[in-house]
């Protein structure tokens, strides 16, 4: 714990996890002042707090949230004319991913035509969004923290066995850990390949 000023604060170490923002030691400016287990002080440098995302990214992920969501909603209205998705092996169905009282009880069936007009219309923001937060990341330099390199992958292993219980050493503390990298560059990747994708099967007429 620090002190000063009436205030404690936890050095968290936080560059490895999911929390928005992270403790950091500033080189100028007052000094906190620590207590020593023997009744004297230590004068150690001031504890501050920054937030770990920038504006701009964390405006980026509020946006695609809501979009997302209804290009899911509208793209269940256009799965309903072509539900293809079922357990079970030749004729035989288990059982298919969505029943057809679900697209009645949820109101999605026979709205094919409205689903795909939502769903083009809303890939439009979906596009100009992701591209305002790739270019936002190259020209930043965030992508460093982001794309992941030759230790990411061992730190991903790493970060599973400890979050299994498997394994209890200290991970390196950094912004994003080995799993998010990898995880994080897949999901714009992803994003991108959803993207291209439907672009080939839009029609404008």
């Amino acid at each position: 714990m620090l002190q000063g000023s009436g205030a404690s604060f936890k050095n968290t170490g936080a560059f490895g996890n999911n929390r928005p923002w992270y403790w950091y030691y500033s080189d100028g400016g007052d000094r906190w002042v620590m207590p020593r287990p023997e009744g004297g002080r230590t004068r150690v440098k001031r504890l501050e707090m920054r937030l770990k995302h920038p504006l701009a990214i964390r405006w980026c992920h509020w946006v695609n949230f809501p979009l997302l969501a209804l290009m899911i909603w509208s793209g269940l209205w256009i799965y309903w004319a072509d539900d293809v998705y079922r357990v079970g092996l030749g004729s035989f169905t288990l059982f298919k991913l969505f029943p057809e009282g679900f697209y009645r009880t949820v109101g999605l069936d026979h709205r094919l035509a409205e689903g795909m007009a939502w769903h083009f219309f809303f890939m439009w923001f979906f596009a100009i969004n992701g591209l305002l937060y790739v270019t936002y990341t190259v020209f930043s330099g965030q992508w460093r923290y982001l794309v992941p390199n030759r230790q990411s992958f061992r730190d991903a292993i790493l970060v599973a066995l400890r979050d299994l219980h498997l394994w209890k050493g200290q991970l390196p503390e950094r912004k994003f850990n080995g799993a998010q990298q990898i995880a994080y560059t897949s999901v714009i990747l992803i994003g991108f390949g959803s993207l291209v994708t439907g672009l080939a099967i839009y029609k404008l007429v």
